[in-house]
């Protein structure tokens, strides 16, 4: 099966506590998120529950996290999309 990558678009970038997460998503489908430190270890995961086709909005708190830069991964059913976070 082959993977298609989701665009995410991520406001604000630098993020202080709230962030928003934009995407199209191609079919219908649960999505799996995390964010990974600068050494690799995941610091904060979710899931949204099944998602129909079309454009999302992931609104997401991250005030309890340290200060300093972090990709955001989602993975979906042979989707993937990625960006960097820089929290201050």
């Amino acid at each position: 099966m082959e993977t298609q990558e989701l665009h995410l678009t991520i406001r604000p970038n630098p993020v202080r506590e709230q962030m928003q997460v934009q995407f199209e998503l191609p079919a219908a489908g649960a999505l799996h998120w995390s964010l990974v430190d600068a050494i690799g270890r995941r610091v904060v995961t979710g899931s949204t529950g099944r998602l129909p086709e079309g454009a999302q909005v992931l609104d997401l708190d991250l005030g309890g996290l340290q200060d300093g830069v972090y990709a955001f991964v989602l993975v979906g059913e042979g989707q993937v999309g990625q960006g960097l976070v820089v929290k201050e």
